[in-house]
């Protein structure tokens, strides 16, 4: 949901082009930054408050003084950012494991709430004895939708069956969780088209009936500026502890993650980035602020390629890359693995400097090139030069595509296999950059930037 507002805030910050801040290219940097804020649906009254913060540290005596626009700009436009969405990360606060904790999810019908619950409970799952219950008496399929998600997640679940009545089914929910020994409730409310009366009665009776620990609101990102106004009308009815976008991954302008914290005042706690039961992440203000401005996020790719690839898998390759072995398995592996890691476009992102860029990718031609493999025996797979045409015609019908598709298939793994090679000598992959436009580039030099921006995030807990 980044692309949007990375690509417009990247575009003004390049135009400062002279060698000193001076209030008049201020000024025209200042005014792009709002006209971008708004085509990315940012709230009028944020962007108000965002340009008058910037604007006055940008025209201070200590700033104007022999500093390079850019550098100094893109810091003063990323702080605000960070303080925008919340320059400190905030934990779901629950007690000892010994004491029952109680999560309620708020929000409008269709936010994904239920969706939510299901991923908290697999993440809390590591250190708490989860147990999932719906409180939405009101739509048909609330119970059972919220019951797959538990089973998803691998967590206790409390059928309420017929029961309509919501202080009943509090009451056998809590009975249920102690016979169950669990330590975390994770109760789902209903949600409406829109907030009325008869919403925010329930709710302050779900209140009355439960210590609640931690009140999340859930906010559809696709929403736009609007989740700011939806997130007020709750926060003046209800207690709010912090908010969780969903759809994070989603094609939208990203204006509803910069107002909501700003106009509710509660952090955002988590985002979702996708529909599986593990594809939700912790916000970090920092780490989102610069991907905004274009920065990419490594630590966040690194942290997403190891909980995709594991060490044993990571050494085997190393292996077999220093024995000059590259089959089509470890081809077929490597996109796997890639895979897991989410949507080519999202991990694209991530990436320095490819942030907020549009790029042509579609995923199931990446998706087709794994049918066609499996299509492959084992044998083909680790003598990938036996495939003569009777093999590529079997293969082809296969996977349901075309004798071209594995031709090209086939011409990819051997420069892919030839990349790799390359990759045991420094000179030979210096010789690659040059060939791809970067005459001066200093591979050491390239190393040691990616290990000290990682070694600074571990200094600072990360």
């Amino acid at each position: 949901m980044l692309n949007d507002i990375t690509e417009k805030l990247t575009k003004v910050l390049s135009v400062l082009t002279s060698k000193k801040i001076s209030e008049s290219n201020i000024e025209d940097a200042i005014k792009d930054i709002r006209i971008a804020l708004i085509e990315s649906d940012v709230n009028v009254l944020v962007i108000k408050r965002f340009i008058a913060r910037i604007k006055e540290k940008a025209l201070g005596e200590k700033v104007i003084k022999n500093v390079n626009p850019n550098q100094m700009f893109i810091k003063i436009v990323h702080d605000e950012l960070v303080d925008f969405l919340g320059a400190e990360n905030s934990e779901i606060k629950l007690h000892e494991p010994t004491r029952v904790s109680n999560i309620v999810f708020l929000g409008l019908q269709g936010a994904g709430k239920t969706t939510t619950a299901g991923k908290l409970a697999y993440l809390f799952k590591k250190s708490r004895i989860p147990l999932l219950v719906s409180l939405d008496i009101h739509r048909p399929s609330a119970n059972e939708q919220l019951k797959q998600g538990a089973l998803r997640a691998g967590v206790a679940f409390y059928d309420r069956g017929e029961i309509k009545d919501i202080k009943k089914i509090i009451h056998e929910a809590k009975n249920f969780s102690k016979k169950q020994q669990c330590n975390l409730i994770l109760w789902d409310t209903a949600g409406r088209v829109h907030i009325d009366l008869i919403l925010m009665e329930e709710l302050k009776e779900i209140y009355h009936e439960i210590e609640v620990d931690e009140s999340l609101l859930v906010c559809d990102s696709m929403l736009g500026q609007r989740a700011a106004d939806i997130a007020k009308g709750f926060k003046e009815q209800v207690r709010i502890d912090g908010l969780i976008f969903t759809k994070f991954d989603s094609e939208t302008k990203g204006g509803a993650v910069l107002s909501v914290k700003e106009i509710v005042g509660s952090p955002i706690k988590y985002i979702g980035t996708g529909e599986k039961i593990e594809d939700i992440d912790h916000f970090d203000a920092k780490r989102i602020a610069e991907r905004m401005l274009g920065m990419g996020d490594i630590v966040g790719l690194v942290e997403k390629a190891q909980s995709a690839i594991t060490e044993e898998e990571t050494l085997k390759l190393v292996d077999k890359l220093q024995k000059g072995e590259f089959d089509l398995q470890d081809y077929y592996d490597q996109m796997k693995q890639f895979k897991k890691m989410g949507s080519i476009s999202s991990l694209l992102s991530m990436i320095p400097g490819l942030g907020g860029k549009k790029f042509d990718i579609d995923e199931k031609k990446f998706n087709k090139t794994i049918y066609v493999i499996d299509s492959m025996t084992r044998k083909e797979r680790k003598s990938p030069f036996i495939i003569n045409g009777s093999r590529k015609a079997r293969i082809a019908k296969g996977s349901g595509s075309t004798i071209l598709e594995v031709n090209h298939l086939l011409k990819q793994y051997e420069q892919m296999r030839d990349m790799m090679k390359k990759m045991k000598n420094p000179k030979q992959m210096k010789e690659m950059f040059k060939k791809m436009g970067n005459e001066n580039i200093d591979i050491t030099s390239l190393e040691k930037q990616f290990y000290d921006k990682l070694n600074d995030k571990r200094k600072n807990g990360v």
